[in-house]
């Protein structure tokens, strides 16, 4: 599945199989095995926060299994969290 994290969520056009993560508590609707992320103009800080969201990157990673984060930002300490938890990075 492809879970979508975006800065203004009120500009989507809903996708099936595509799943808009507005919140942390959004996560346990998740049943996937295989899950990929897109960063869309997210600002990960130097704490590993989603600032757009409030809420840890650490978090999403730790709650169900993803393959890949996509993502347009470069960012260090996103690269760092996603090496600690194994997860691959792809810059679009």
């Amino acid at each position: 599945m492809l879970l979508v994290i975006k800065k203004d969520m009120k500009k989507i056009k809903e996708i099936k199989d595509v799943f808009y993560l507005k919140t942390i508590c959004d996560l346990k609707k998740i049943k996937s095995k295989e899950n990929y992320i897109l960063l869309y103009d997210i600002t990960i800080d130097e704490f590993g926060i989603i600032l757009e969201y409030n809420y840890f990157l650490d978090e999403v990673l730790l709650s169900i299994p993803i393959k890949k984060v996509i993502t347009n930002i470069d960012s260090d300490k996103l690269k760092e969290i996603c090496k600690f938890h194994d997860v691959d990075v792809i810059y679009r």
